[in-house]
């Protein structure tokens, strides 16, 4: 079966998807920043902090999407091709 780069790419990160420490750390990393400006704009009373504290945040979801599209993309043409195959087996077969 002929995979492109992109597909064998996404096929070897979940094949090494064995622990969420690396998943967590990194989510912790990101996040913990956004919500320590966050708090520290609410305890000031410093809107643009919180403003900023948001675009952050909302920075982080859009590209946490724009992944997890790609992703769903990439893994829709692995199982249309697996699925081809599996077909085409099926019809030799009962021939």
């Amino acid at each position: 079966m002929k995979f492109s780069s992109e597909e064998k790419t996404l096929i070897s990160e979940y094949a090494r998807f064995d622990s969420t420490f690396n998943q967590n750390g990194f989510l912790l990393a990101v996040l913990t920043p956004v919500f320590a400006f966050a708090g520290y704009g609410w305890i000031t009373s410093d809107v643009i902090a919180m403003a900023l504290a948001f675009m952050g945040l909302a920075g982080f979801v859009f590209w946490y999407l724009a992944k997890a599209r790609q992703s769903t993309r990439i893994l829709a043409s692995i199982c249309q091709k697996l699925e081809a195959e599996k077909s085409a087996e099926t019809a030799s077969s009962s021939t």
